[in-house]
């Protein structure tokens, strides 16, 4: 059983210089979600522990983040992706 306590949420953009970026594919620790509309998107019940967090969407240069969790709390990660060139 996961208490609320020891669990947590992190969430947060993907953009780049013009706005949101809308079904930009973000990977935390091997799990996979795609952003929304806005750029938002969301992982829930995560352990305290660190997390290796990438950001990416053809066209753009990924971004890699880490992030050290601790339990309880709702975490903001927002990622700026720039244009690939060439």
């Amino acid at each position: 059983m996961i208490s609320t306590q020891d669990s947590t949420r992190l969430v947060g953009y993907v953009r780049s210089g013009n706005g949101p970026l809308g079904g930009a594919r973000v990977i935390c620790n091997g799990e996979e979600t795609i952003t929304l509309f806005d750029g938002s998107y969301e992982f829930s019940d995560l352990k305290p522990k660190m997390y290796e967090v990438t950001a990416n969407l053809r066209g753009f240069q990924s971004q890699t983040r880490k992030i050290e969790i601790s339990g309880g709390s709702t975490v903001h990660l927002d990622f700026q992706l720039q244009e690939s060139v060439g």
